[in-house]
This record gives C-alpha cells, sequence and structure tokens, in this order.
C-alpha cells in the first residue's frame, strides 16, 4: 500500500532477491493497479500489486 513513486524499493529489493537465488524469470514483470485514485484519494490505501513471473 502507498504511493505509486513508493514501489522503486520493492523493484529493486526484488530484483536483488531474484539474482541471489538463482531464480529465471519467464517474461517481464508488471504492476497491476488494484485501488483507483479517482475513487480513493488517500495514497496510503493505494494498493498495487507488483509481479515477477518466474520458472517453476
Amino acid at each position: 500500500y502507498g504511493p505509486y513513486e513508493a514501489s522503486g524499493d520493492v523493484w529493486m529489493g526484488m530484483d536483488r532477491y531474484i539474482q541471489c537465488n538463482g531464480i529465471e524469470m519467464n517474461g517481464a514483470p508488471f504492476e497491476m493497479y488494484v485501488t483507483d485514485p479517482m475513487q480513493e484519494p488517500d495514497t496510503a490505501k493505494w494498493l498495487t500489486e507488483i509481479v515477477y513471473p518466474v520458472e517453476m
């Protein structure tokens, strides 16, 4: 939860985790914006899902 600008730390952390653990990607990572900012003005309540497709 939080403003879109805060997602950069998550991206960097996930990239580092994937590299350190030898995880193979199965596509490009992407973001899904769950909360509509037009409906919820409080940025603390904005939910963004960051998806990293990986090999199983």
